[in-house]
């Protein structure tokens, strides 16, 4: 090798993750160094491989939590944070953090059947009547607008009716939707009738 030659040093072809929970240390000096750079994709990987290496539930939870505050950032693909947050939701259904961002996320690519599910779960994990009535409302309005499924959007509104019959938004839904289905009710008569 000449002075004029620089030396090459080999490239790593991927990363290596802590491999025992003797490297734990290792993995949240990685943690740090990833959060400082800002490099979530990474940050997300070894978060979860985190979790893989501890064996204590309430460990596992805490950092299955931290992954969806980096998980809208991790990736330009969907499908990383979509499986981040159902990752931690398979650990913990209750946390809101992950259903939240699958929300944002199910909207963004109108994914509208994954949306009511999560919709659904957030109706049911809600102790405050308030944001129980609002969870159900756009789930109706799921239904409604999106899925064009008219009875289950009738049933969710009933069902906000249930808990407050005086709900102005429930009741103007229904209303419209009863107006909706009859039209087609009538319109299927009168084409059955033609034949």
């Amino acid at each position: 090798m000449s002075w004029a030659t620089p030396r090459l040093r080999p490239r790593p072809t991927s990363r290596r993750w802590p491999s025992d929970r003797a490297d734990l240390e290792a993995a949240d000096a990685l943690e740090a160094i990833y959060i400082r750079m800002a490099d979530y994709g990474q940050l997300v990987l070894l978060l979860q491989r985190k979790m893989e290496m501890v064996e204590a539930l309430a460990d596992r939870r805490s950092w299955a939590r931290a992954r969806p505050r980096s998980g809208r950032k991790c990736s330009t693909t969907p499908t990383r944070p979509s499986r981040c947050n159902r990752q931690v939701l398979a650990l913990d259904d209750s946390n809101e953090a992950a259903l939240e961002n699958l929300v944002r996320l199910f909207l963004r690519l109108s994914r509208w059947n994954d949306l009511k599910d999560v919709y659904s779960r957030q109706a049911e994990l809600a102790t405050d009547p308030a944001k129980k009535k609002e969870r159900l409302f756009v789930l109706g309005q799921v239904y409604d607008r999106e899925l064009q499924d008219a009875a289950r959007a009738i049933e969710t509104y009933t069902s906000i009716l249930d808990m407050d019959p005086d709900d102005l938004d429930a009741l103007q839904a229904l209303d419209r939707l009863y107006l909706q289905t009859r039209a087609l009710v009538r319109s299927a008569q009168r084409a059955r009738a033609a034949d």
